[in-house]
């Protein structure tokens, strides 16, 4: 799309997929946030969560292979988010991994901690990629108080998954940088929109 004639028709039968393509060239050529490019890719058509994926997926494999470009230092407000919610995300994990180690390998955590993982993996890349030092990760299951039911655990994952919501809230109020507020706008939606509700389904039970 970069390099052919204009205009350019994208079409296809029910422009669930010409939607896709649209969300992946406005994050990744035209600068819009993930938030902006879903949007306008729901207009265009985009309907299934599928595909939804599919995009996130590749712009990430994207972003990712660009990361060994120079770039210029972020200031530090910025830096001490990327590294809050690096530290942020590990706690999930080992918190989600030490309610598991006493009440088994449970939905909704076994599913959610693999997400978990997938955001540290995420965060990591843009770390490297402004130069700043990827902190050691201090958080284990085995020092993690684990509440005394598993209604009580989803509870606390609950109160979890809000704060980590509002933190993102406060980080993209003043991060600048169009690839790191793609990146957390993505991790605060997983939040909002799966992780939350998932836990406050069992923790209602």
């Amino acid at each position: 799309m970069r390099t052919v004639e204009r205009p350019i028709l994208l079409h296809c039968s029910s422009a669930n997929r010409t939607g896709a393509l649209w969300l992946a060239y406005s994050v990744l050529d035209r600068g819009l946030s993930w938030d902006q490019a879903l949007a306008e890719a729901k207009t265009v058509g985009l309907r299934s969560p599928d595909y939804e994926r599919i995009v996130e997926e590749y712009v990430t494999r994207q972003q990712r292979a660009s990361s060994s470009s120079s770039s210029s230092a972020l200031d530090p407000r910025t830096e001490e988010a990327l590294r809050a919610a690096l530290d942020d995300e590990r706690r999930a994990q080992a918190f989600y991994q030490a309610v598991m180690d006493r009440f088994g390998n449970r939905r909704p955590f076994s599913r959610i901690i693999g997400a978990e993982r997938r955001h540290e993996a995420r965060l990591i890349p843009l770390l490297e990629k402004y130069r700043v030092p990827v902190p050691a990760n201090e958080w284990s299951a085995r020092d993690v108080d684990v509440p005394g039911t598993f209604s009580e655990a989803c509870r606390r994952a609950v109160e979890f998954e809000q704060e980590n919501v509002a933190m993102y809230d406060d980080f993209l109020s003043f991060i600048a940088e169009e690839d790191i507020r793609t990146a957390m706008s993505l991790l605060r939606r997983a939040s909002q929109e799966r992780h939350l509700p998932a836990f406050q389904r069992w923790a209602d039970r």
